[in-house]
């Protein structure tokens, strides 16, 4: 859904600095923020498992992530985007082409 940037923070410490990271190298990483996360309570970690929507959750976090943008607009920005006024992916891509020169 976004692409990787630089540094794609997976977890609190956990990045990747490759600009796109290989499906075995995520893998790798997740293993090791799930082996500290059961460390001191193994059966936390196994109460994991009856969770099975993990790809839904991501997805959620996903737009959470992606609503914290436009959390600091203020109410005239916001009503101009709800109106389609102003699109912000178009605005987004603008910005990222003047950042990227």
């Amino acid at each position: 859904m976004y692409p990787q940037t630089r540094k794609t923070k997976l977890q609190k410490g956990i990045t990747m600095s490759d600009d796109k990271a290989s499906t075995e190298e995520l893998k790798e990483q997740l293993g090791h923020y799930l082996n500290g996360y059961g460390r001191s309570q193994p059966q936390r970690l196994k109460d994991l498992t009856s969770i099975t929507n993990w790809n839904k959750l991501a997805e959620q976090e996903l737009q959470r992530r992606a609503t914290q943008i436009i959390q600091n607009l203020d109410e005239q920005m916001l009503n101009a985007i709800a109106e389609g006024k102003i699109q912000l992916n178009q605005e987004i891509e603008i910005a990222f082409q003047r950042l990227t020169k």
